[in-house]
């Protein structure tokens, strides 16, 4: 039986409640080449805590509606946008940003 419902609790308080895929929001993974620091800020206002690693950029907690705008955003400041896929989320992952975020 696989729960279709879970809780993240943290030293005895509830930090999330909700359906598995509601609270597991996954990163999003851009593959971008010419990256300019005008372009890592404007993507900021989607994720002010973006990571970069050579030609890719991982933002948390996107929703699907805002893809668009990414991709737009990425062009508008003359990225080249090579790829943009969800990364897989699991459950450690989540628990793990939870509690991170909270302290």
């Amino acid at each position: 039986m696989v729960a279709d419902r879970i809780a993240i609790i943290d030293q005895g308080r509830l930090l999330k409640v909700g359906a598995v895929d509601e609270l597991s929001h996954s990163p999003v993974v851009c593959e971008i080449g010419s990256i300019s620091t005008e372009l890592i800020s404007a993507l900021k206002s989607f994720d002010s805590f973006l990571t970069v690693r050579d030609k890719t950029v991982e933002l948390s907690y996107i929703a699907d509606e805002d893809l668009p705008d990414i991709a737009k955003t990425i062009i508008t400041h003359k990225g080249l946008l090579y790829g943009m896929k969800r990364k897989e989320s699991i459950l450690e992952d989540l628990f793990i940003n939870t509690i991170k975020g909270d302290k």
